[in-house]
């Protein structure tokens, strides 16, 4: 029944078709805007050290889009998180050379088992 079919894989498959409008039109913005952004930046670099320090563990958002068999909605909900996470670890910790210290790996540990 291919009225069925197409009807099922629509449904199964609507999220990440908008999942992938969403993630399409923050890159735009994100490069138009942030680039130049020190905040951005140094999350950026932070998303770097924990993808070396926790791999296979930590995987950014653009890896699991482009690198990856990772449903966009998935990703999308995913990034969105460590975002967060990233942006509150650059407030308490700002400093790149504090990303070795044990209170850092320890809460980076927790959160990713968590």
């Amino acid at each position: 029944d291919w009225v069925k079919v197409f009807e099922t894989f629509s449904q199964t498959h609507a999220a990440n078709g908008v999942a992938i409008a969403d993630l399409a039109l923050r890159n735009f913005i994100e490069m138009r805007d942030a680039t130049s952004n020190d905040t951005f930046l140094l999350r950026k670099q932070l998303e770097l050290h924990l993808m070396k320090t926790f791999p296979g563990q930590y995987h950014s958002q653009y890896q699991m889009v482009t690198f990856s068999n990772t449903p966009y909605k998935q990703a999308l909900d995913l990034g969105d998180k460590q975002t967060a996470f990233a942006e509150a670890l650059c407030g308490r910790y700002p400093n790149p050379e504090t990303w070795t210290s044990n209170g850092f790996l320890t809460e980076v540990q927790s959160w990713l088992e968590a």
